[in-house]
């Protein structure tokens, strides 16, 4: 059973993005370019109400309830949530040329990119199995941690208030523990998608059996990733509050939040999947060979 080198594969991770970052984004320059293009113009829509409106074919009704004012203000708010929505969907199904371009990089040093793979198509059926699986374990395990501080709340305890009450211990305990399954559990299903990438099935059963034995390990593995992204990302966070209330020349919030995170964005999503091509290489392995391959692209140097 082959194990996730977990501290060497976090490493190769970052210097692995950091030190392709610009060759990953050459690569997929068309996709990442359509698909920001399509976000910059839902934002610059859904900052002018008339336009949304006439996109929309909106017409306010003669018996509302409200002042003309009020009715429209509602309309506004609905009208812009419906494009934002859209446009979000769109602007992803754009992203997904990149984003397999990304595992086929990291895990086969492919440097050529398409816009039309049958693998494009798999990686969006495989997404959407992996978040309805997904969805069908949270009911579940939400009720049962709810059922546990709910029962928690009836046992004696401290003094009402305190710290350490019984109903904080075991809900910080069932939190705990629901993180670490729930993680484990999508981190082995999410497998499925540089498989769907680089042509395999991407059967989220088949993953989950191929990765029995790592589920701490990916856990640990996700959990460091996110934790040595934090603080850059509460920094660009900041950056992106302070530059929004400049109003600079006149664009909309939105559209200047986005421009400003676009680093970011891309960085964040080339760490995500180059933290599943590397598992699904180490773990699983790359068709063809008995035992995991460096990756091409990305390997770290020799006594790294």
């Amino acid at each position: 059973m082959r194990k996730l080198p977990v501290f060497r594969s976090v490493g190769e991770v970052f210097a692995g993005v950091t030190r392709h970052f610009f060759e990953l984004l050459r690569i997929a320059l068309v996709p990442v370019a359509l698909s920001f293009g399509v976000f910059a113009a839902a934002a610059f829509w859904v900052d002018d109400p008339e336009l949304v409106r006439w996109t929309l074919s909106i017409e306010l009704p003669e018996e509302t309830g409200l002042d003309e004012t009020d009715a429209l203000a509602e309309e506004d708010k609905r009208s812009r949530a419906i494009m934002f929505g859209l446009a979000v969907l769109a602007s992803y199904l754009i992203y997904v040329p990149a984003i397999v371009s990304w595992h086929r990089f990291v895990l086969y040093g492919e440097k050529t990119s398409s816009l039309l793979r049958w693998e494009d198509m798999r990686y969006v059926i495989s997404v959407i199995k992996i978040a309805l699986a997904f969805l069908f374990f949270l009911i579940p395990m939400g009720i049962a941690v709810a059922g546990i501080v709910w029962l928690a709340q009836k046992i004696p305890g401290l003094e009402e208030g305190a710290l350490l009450s019984p109903a904080g211990i075991s809900a910080a305990a069932a939190i705990a523990a629901g993180y670490v399954i729930a993680t484990g559990l999508l981190m082995r299903m999410s497998l499925a998608l540089p498989d769907a990438s680089i042509g395999g099935k991407g059967g989220i059963e088949d993953m989950i059996d191929r990765t029995r034995g790592n589920t701490w390990r990916l856990v640990g593995f996700n959990t460091l990733i996110l934790l040595a992204m934090l603080p850059i990302s509460v920094l660009y966070g900041f950056a992106a509050e302070f530059v929004m209330g400049l109003e600079i020349g006149g664009l909309s919030p939105t559209l200047l939040a986005a421009l400003i995170n676009m680093p970011l964005t891309l960085y964040l999503s080339m760490l995500s999947i180059t933290m599943l091509s590397v598992a699904y290489r180490e773990i699983v392995g790359l068709p063809g060979f008995g035992e995991p391959q460096a990756s091409p692209a990305i390997e770290l140097p020799a006594g790294a």
